[in-house]
This record gives structure tokens, sequence and C-alpha cells, in this order.
């Protein structure tokens, strides 16, 4: 029978879609019965129990549905799979489970199995371990069995190269919202329905303030003393591992845009950007640029600063990686506004020296040792609370620091101290003045004792106070829907030949760096689809649709394709054969879990026994 599955499975059209099985299997599963049976499920007369099933659940499942049916959906496909296994006489012998977890590092002591590691990890009861062991190798047998037609030739595996490593090149123009907001008028009624209908947007939840001191290695290592030998003895260990990270220089001109602009202000921020393009298109130097058009406050006007990628708005981090060193970018739209940058250098990842590592190593050090005393001060603290004494007398007992949150939500205390949520209602549901009982665990492994201070009730914020921000945001959707039935009227106008709007836009288009159909256009935030689209066109056809951007809506048409290295073919040739393997198997094994389940669906071969269960 397995044969057949094979033969049937390199058809791909007999593969059915994982969710539409599922739904099937859903469908499949009638009505409640006796809450008090043993079993879930049966899989052509073999049952699957409900101890197993629930102990087969992550911990996560309590209330996910869908986590429930998916491990039951695992279940069941592992059964049908064991009993084609039995079918053609596949089996794992006791040798071969014995020798896999002899192999396992986590049951070895010094390189060989050490069975006293393995009972002590197992709690002396190590049957359901040795039954999944023996689960596992079985389904790889009959993964590897199921997998033998995947062996793709040498035709199809330089096709799949081709395909993925064609490039494209496309000229593309964007059609900017802010171009539209004189066209725009949003009245009070507007205004008014906004704000009934989105209630929630402006409704401050419920607040709280804490005074707490934390038990963690970074908040008790201030107190723990590191020598300069530990320090310079722990950089001779691991210094080649303490890497800096990329950092840029440059220069930076912005021109900000005002949080409700009228167009005029658009129009004269878009001025601006252009004389000091065509300045310096004309020479004039770009620091100098930079204090002219400096802003109020700058510490050091048109001076290079250094900033890590993760510290830039992406737009900017995108920019400064597509520049050489002197380069200018092109403008760039951010929330701040119009802005440009030059690239002054750039600092590769490399080893610190001493010098650099030692704040790093210090402060690694000494949390490091008060990890060690963490357990000590916490029991320390437990007993004071145990007699009464106030918080801030036990902080100033043990030499810890006193922290205040701030008004926060519950989800901000959550975020901030990686709280349960048992644990996060017990903070919230403090009365003013009063302390957590005992420490709370957070999510760095450490505790939190907390007193609340105050409590701030929900409250909507009136109309007047938001209005200006409503008004602001239609006028940005409205503008962006005209922009977006701009950028379609000029796709109809290409295909009838170039209209007035198309040749406006034409001039102004960009030329792309070449790119795959799985990756990204260099330098634009756009939706993925007009990548895709872009190899469903000939050269110097529009592609169909105005695809989102950041900075409105891209409306492109294709240049050229490029075929793919031939010399990146020789280069990889040998991971595209078995990248390619990889994918046939797991097609080929993912049709014979459908055609199996499908098969057993139809004859009535699954039956749920304990549909309550799922829900």
């Amino acid at each position: 029978m397995l044969d057949k599955m094979r033969e049937n499975a390199q058809s791909w059209g007999i593969k059915i879609l994982f969710g539409i099985i599922i739904l099937a299997f859903v469908f499949a599963f009638g009505s409640p019965q006796d809450s008090g049976e043993t079993v879930v499920a049966y899989v052509n007369s073999e049952p699957i129990g409900v101890d197993e099933f629930q102990k087969s659940l992550p911990r996560t499942a309590n209330q996910d549905p869908d986590i429930k049916r998916s491990v039951l959906f695992q279940m069941v496909n592992e059964l049908l799979l064991e009993q084609v296994a039995r079918e053609n006489g596949i089996t794992v012998s006791d040798a071969e489970v014995v020798h896999a977890i002899n192999s396992n590092p986590q049951f070895q002591t010094n390189g060989a199995f050490d069975l006293e590691r393995y009972k002590t990890i197992m709690g002396g009861h190590p049957e359901a371990y040795e039954q999944r062991q023996r689960l596992n190798l079985l389904m790889g047998k009959i993964n590897r069995f199921a997998a033998l037609p995947a062996e793709p030739s040498p035709e199809q595996t330089r096709a799949l190269f081709l395909w993925q490593n064609e490039q494209a090149v496309a000229e593309y123009a964007v059609v900017d919202p802010m171009r539209f907001l004189d066209q725009v008028e949003v009245h009070a009624d507007e205004i008014k329905a906004y704000y009934d209908n989105n209630q929630q947007a402006f409704t401050q939840p419920a607040k709280a303030d804490f005074e707490y001191v934390a038990f963690t290695p970074a908040a008790l290592a201030p107190n723990q003393t590191v020598t300069d030998d530990e320090i310079k003895e722990y950089y001779d260990e691991v210094g080649q591992t303490l890497i800096s990270e990329k950092r840029y220089a440059f220069r930076h001109i912005l021109l900000p845009v005002p949080a409700d602009p009228t167009q005029e202000d658009i129009n004269a921020i878009q001025k601006r950007m252009a004389e000091i393009q065509e300045r310096l298109e004309n020479g004039e130097d770009f620091a100098k640029l930079a204090r002219r058009f400096a802003l109020e406050g700058d510490p050091a006007p048109g001076e290079a600063i250094w900033m890590k990628p993760g510290e830039l708005a992406p737009e900017m981090a995108t920019a400064l990686a597509g520049l050489q060193k002197g380069q200018v970018s092109r403008p760039i739209i951010t929330q701040a506004g119009l802005n440009m940058v030059q690239l002054v250098d750039v600092e590769k990842p490399r080893p610190l020296s001493l010098e650099e590592a030692w704040p790093i190593i210090e402060k690694r050090l000494a949390q490091e040792k008060a990890s060690k005393v963490l357990g000590d001060k916490l029991e320390e603290t437990i007993a004071q609370m145990s007699q009464g004494v106030e918080l801030a007398r036990i902080a100033e007992n043990l030499n810890l620091s006193i922290g205040e949150t701030g008004p926060m939500t519950r989800e901000e205390l959550v975020a901030e101290f990686g709280l349960n949520e048992e644990a996060a209602d017990t903070l919230v549901s403090l009365l003013d003045g009063t302390t957590t009982k005992t420490p709370l665990r957070i999510g760095n492994g450490g505790y939190v004792v907390a007193r609340k201070t105050a409590e701030l009730p929900e409250v909507v914020m009136p109309l007047d106070q938001v209005a200006a921000q409503i008004r602001a945001s239609i006028r940005r959707t409205k503008a962006r829907e005209l922009a977006l039935e701009k950028a379609e009227e000029i796709l109809v106008q290409a295909s009838k030949g170039q209209g007035a709007d198309l040749i406006a836009y034409s001039s102004n288009m960009t030329t792309t760096e070449p790119f795959v159909r799985s990756g990204q256009v260099e330098g634009l935030q756009v939706d993925p689809a007009m990548t895709r689209d872009a190899f469903t066109v000939e050269p110097g056809q529009w592609l169909p649709s105005a695809y989102s951007s950041s900075g409105g809506y891209v409306v492109a048409r294709l240049k050229e394709t490029l075929p793919a290295s031939e010399d990146l073919w020789h280069q990889q040739q040998q991971g595209w054969e078995q990248a390619a393997y990889e994918m046939y198997r797991r097609e080929i094994y993912q049709a014979l879990n459908n055609s199996l389940f499908e098969r057993a669906n139809n004859d009535g071969g699954i039956e749920l026994i304990r549909p309550d269960l799922l829900n």
C-alpha cells in the first residue's frame, strides 16, 4: 500500500491543503458524547486516550482551542503512520532505541552514557520517554521511505535556481499623499462621528503608581565590588568574543513637518528641500548647509554624529546602508519630517579593546556576583515583611534602591517587569498604600516587592482635547485615498497610452537596483507584491497595481529582467541540490500525511468521542 502512496505523492495535484483538512477533521467530529469517556478519538478503531492527549498539550493550550485541535490532529496523523508502518512491516528494534538514548548528550558524562544520570533526569519513570523515542525513530523511518522519490533531477534543481535568482529592474514613481492635502476638507460632523465611533482610542485606561524594590542581578550589581584584576582576567579569557556594533557617522538635515500640516506647509518644505538639493548639485558643502538649516537647540550643527542602525528610524538606516562615503541621500520621509543625510564614515563590527570592554565586563561580573547573593537578600526581605517592616525601611536596611514606576497601565506593568498574569492581577488589585504580601516573580528571573502609591481610574478624553488629532488623522486618510485614486488613474492612462499626468510622473521616475522575486527593493519600503508582480509582465509594461509604501503609492513599470549568474550557480550548485531535495521530500511526506488522513476521514475511520475537550 505504501508503494502506491509513494507513487501518488509524486502527483502534486493530490495534495490537500492543510487548513482544508483540519476543517474537514473538525466537521467530521459529530456531537459531544458522555464526558466520562476515557477516549478522545478513535482512528481506524484504535483509541487516543484522554490522559495521553492531555499530557501532550502545552501549558499554553488551556484557553486556546486551536492549539488543542492542532495537537490532536498531530496525534491522529502519527497513529495513521504507525498503522501504515505495521501494514508494511516497518519496526524499530530495542537496540535502535537504546542506541538513540545512549547517544543523547544530556544523558552522558564525559562523553559516555551515564545510567544514574539518565534515571535522575527521568525521575525513575523512563517508560513514556522511551516510547516517544521509539515513535520518533519510527516516524523518521517512514519519512525516509516515503521520500525515496524525492531525488530531483539536475534539470529540476537548476530550474529552481534560475527561477529564484532571476532578477528584475523596474522604474517607479511615488504618488505622495502630501500633494493632495489641499484638496481635503474635514467637517465638524466628521470629527464628531469619528470620536463617537472610536471611543476606545481616546480612552485613557486605568493606571496605578507603585514604588518598588527589585531583586535582580542588575538591581543588586551596584553593591558588588569588582577588582581590576578580575576585569583583566575576564578579558584575557573571553575578550575576543566582545564585538562592537556597526555604526554610521553621518551629517543630517531635517525639515520638520507640523503635526497637522497645511498644503502650504508641505509646499514650503518641499521647495526648501529642492533648494538644498540644487545648492548641493552646484557644489555647496553639505556640512555648511547642515549648519544653515540646523534646528534650534542642536548642540553640534553640521557635525557628524555616530549612531547604530537600531538607533535610527528604519528609513534612515536603509538610506545610509545604500550610500558610499561622502554620498548624499535623496530626501527621506520619516515621522519627524523630510530628511537628507550624508554618510561620513562606517565603523564595522570589531573586537573591543580592553578599555572599551571595561565597563561591559565590570557590569557583567558585578551581576554575576549579585546573582549569588540574590537568594540571601530575598530571604532577608521576606523575613522583614513578615514582621511588618515598611518597604522603604527594608530597602534602607538592605542597602537597596527603591524605584517608582510612575502611572502605568496593567499592560505596561506586564511589559516593564515581565509579570505573568497572576502576578499582574496581584499587583493591580492592591489597595492604595498596601504592599504585596510576598515578592512577585518577574520575567528576568528576579523578584519585585511593590507598594501601590496612587490609582488613576479610566477616563475618556473630551472631544475638544483630541479634535485636532482627529482632524489630522482624517486629513491624512483622505489624502492617502486621493493618492491611491491618482495612482490607479495613472495605470489606466498607461494602458491606453500616455496621458498628461503619466508624463509628469514619468519624468521623475527612479530606477531600482536589481531584485529577486523573494527579495525587497533596495531603498524602497513597499508592498512585497510589487517584487512578485514585476516577474509577471514584459519589459516596458506597467505593473498591474498601485503598491502601498511608506511614502505613498508606487506605480512602476518593468525595465528589464536579468538571468541568474552562471558564476553564482557554480558556487551554490551543491547547496541548491540539497535544498531541492529537502523541499521535494517535505512535500512528498506532507502529501502522504494528507492522503492518509483524507482516506481515513472519507471512510469514517476518524471518530471524535470528546469534542468538549477541544473547546
